[in-house]
This record gives structure tokens, sequence and C-alpha cells, in this order.
């Protein structure tokens, strides 16, 4: 396969708590097993690496093994008497490791990020602002991640909206980082349009919302509703184009840039029934001008929850049409 997907799994070193180490070992297994279904539908190979956190370290108990493989590996390295009531290292573990990923993955890889956690972390050695920032760049570049809070005396594990159940133990730094992420999940303001001598301003791309079931006509081509638009020609192939992104002609013969991404699923009952997925299309004359499309996107438009509409666009990106399965908000940008 030509790209890599990348599944780091980073879980807070309570093994010895039970029923919590049997869950976070049935957490680990079913990562690998839905890295093995995704593969086959994502035209990546997939790799698992596993870090075990606990009080001031961390350790990588294997990388980049094939699901298989971790499966059979080790999930736990620490004692019991390794491990006390001290804030554990997450924060300065997920920092570390978005440094390192971002220089090991690639142009077209996909990376997807587990964080289970109990919380209540330390500081030490961790820049919040930059934490922020490289979460933020993370996400931009279609990379997932998820948070997971384990609750040790009940033994579950839960998933968390975000990453500030992390930063419990500083209430003046979880209201920092608050405002901080309202800052970068926010679309910036549009830039300033660049004029051509003596020429109008460039256009922006103008967006109407339509009904789920609506009729709609999208560079000159109608459609009953957006299930007729969005399927691929019967014997055409899917081009991967890389970060998330895909070329396909549909069956009215318009090329489409998609960035297609799946609910967040938080456990195995999750992965298994999600099919709700978030939409974004661009129409493209061929494969070419899809990849300068996909380049100017990725360089310069925010993506808000895997939705690309909140974004300002010049006009040349469109037409362009984006679909929520969750909400049935269906939106049209010409």
């Amino acid at each position: 396969m030509e790209h890599t997907h990348y599944h780091l799994i980073l879980v807070n070193a309570l093994y010895h708590l039970e029923p919590l180490g049997r869950r976070l070992e049935t957490f680990i297994d079913t990562v690998a097993d839905q890295a093995l279904i995704r593969a086959q539908w994502e035209e990546a190979e997939p790799r698992i690496t596993l870090v075990n956190f606990y009080n001031t370290t961390y350790v990588t108990l294997y990388e980049n093994l094939e699901p298989r493989a971790a499966k059979a590996s080790e999930k736990a390295r620490f004692a019991r008497e390794d491990i006390y009531d001290h804030p554990s290292a997450g924060l300065l573990t997920l920092a570390d490791s978005l440094e390192a990923l971002s220089r090991e993955a690639g142009y077209g890889d996909y990376v997807s990020i587990y964080m289970v956690d109990e919380g209540g972390d330390s500081q030490a050695g961790v820049d919040l602002t930059h934490l922020c920032h490289s979460l933020a760049r993370a996400r931009a570049k279609g990379w997932e991640i998820g948070f997971y809070r384990i609750d040790p005396a009940y033994g579950v594990i839960s998933r968390e909206p975000s990453w500030l159940f992390m930063l419990t133990l500083d209430k003046a730094a979880m209201t920092r980082v608050m405002e901080l992420e309202k800052t970068l999940q926010c679309p910036p303001p549009a830039p300033e349009p660049e004029r051509e001598p003596d020429g109008p301003v460039a256009e922006r791309l103008r967006l109407r919302e339509l009904d789920t079931w609506d009729a709609f006509t999208l560079g000159g081509v109608a459609y009953n509703d957006f299930h007729e638009f969005s399927p691929a020609a019967e014997g055409t192939d899917v081009v991967r184009l890389g970060r998330g992104f895909d070329f396909h002609v549909n069956a009215a013969g318009q090329g489409l840039l998609s960035y297609i991404r799946l609910y967040p699923c938080s456990d195995s009952y999750d992965f298994a029934n999600e099919d709700r997925c978030h939409h974004n299309y661009w129409l493209c004359r061929d494969e070419e001008e899809a990849r300068r499309k996909m380049d100017y996107i990725t360089r310069n438009l925010p993506c808000i929850n895997d939705d690309y509409s909140l974004a300002p666009m010049p006009v040349w990106l469109g037409p362009a049409l984006f679909f929520d399965d969750g909400t049935g908000r269906l939106v049209i940008g010409e």
C-alpha cells in the first residue's frame, strides 16, 4: 500500500486496577481490530504504537506494529509498586508524541491518536500554549484525536469532548486553555482579497443552505438530492490523494475532490455501528485540479469538526457541496 495509517495509543498505566485493566486491554485490542477494518477502504498500511505513561515518565511498549502483532504483544509494563498517587505525565506524553509523529507521518498518511487518561496531569516540562497550537495543526491536517477518561474506581472508560479534563488540578490553566481553544477553533477573519491592478476585489464563494432532501443544481448538473450526487460512477476508481482527501467521478460525470470523515467513535460498539459522516466536496475537472485545490485547502483553510463549510473560500475553489449525515445540513457553494 502506498500510504500508512498511524494509530497511536497513549494510556495511563493503571492496569493493576481491576476491572479497569481488562477494559484497557480490550480497548487497545479494539483499536487494532478497527485498524484492520479501516485499512480495507483507506488503502493505507495500518501501524500501531502503544505508549504507557505514569507519574513523571512514559515508555513505548511497541512501535509501528502490524495490528495482529500488536494484539499479541504486551500491553502493560509497570508493576503495581511503580505507580502511586501522583499527577501523571499524560500532557508531556501527548506533547512529545505529537512532535514525533509530525516528523514521521508523511504526505498522504493518516494519523489517529487515542489519549486514555485519568485526568489531573502534571504540567512539568509542558508548554500549554505550544500544545494547543500543536493540536490545532494536527486537526487541520486531518489527524483524528480522541480523548478518553478512565475512572479507576468503577473501571469505566468514557469519551471526552476535549483534553481539558487533563487540567483539572489547575483551574487557571484550564480557563486559559479554554479561551485559547476557542480562538483556534473559530475560523479566522477572511483575509483581505488580493486586487488585480485597477481591477475588482476577488470574489468569495457564496454558500446557501438547503433542506436534506431538496433538489439542487451544481456546476450545471441537476440532482434530486445529495444521495444521487455523491456515489462514484460504476467502473471508476477512487484515487487516494492523501491527508484524507480522495478524487472520483460521480455518476453524472462530475469530478469530485472529497474529504469524508466518520463521526467520532468512543468504543467498539460505536466503531461497529457508526455510519454518519461529514461530507466535503469540491468540483474538479480532473485529478490534477483536485490536487491543486487540496493543497490550497490544507494550507489555508481551517477545518472545524471535520467541516470546511465554515471556512472563507475563494470562488475558484467552487462549486462545492457540504453535507452532515447527523444533522442533515446541506450547504451549496457557488
